[in-house]
């Protein structure tokens, strides 16, 4: 089995001339520029969703971030308002933790 199948049916045609394989040439070129053409579109495609995928990835680990630090926030000054509730007034240590526990 040849390794050029197309080409061999070309040349060895009965009565072939150069023209014959010419064509058969112009053929499988055309075809590969078409091959070509869409592994191209599928190779940009495909990178662009992997751009895109990243980018989505970055904001939102961004976002994840910045969610964790308004956390860290929070606690930070729940630890505070705690801190100043109990060295001060009891009235204020009351109305202190209504406030705490009246999150949405």
């Amino acid at each position: 089995m040849s390794d050029t199948p197309r080409t061999d049916a070309a040349y060895f045609k009965p009565h072939a001339t150069m023209y014959d394989l010419a064509g058969e040439m112009k053929l499988m070129e055309r075809e590969l520029n078409a091959v070509t053409k869409e592994r191209d579109d599928a190779v940009f495609v495909t990178e662009k969703v992997l751009r895109d995928f990243s980018e989505h990835s970055r904001s939102h680990c961004k976002a994840l971030d910045e969610l964790i630090a308004a956390n860290n926030r929070i606690k930070r000054l729940e630890d505070a308002g705690d801190a100043l509730a109990n060295n001060h007034n009891p009235f204020t240590f009351i109305d202190w933790r209504k406030a705490k526990e009246a999150k949405p």
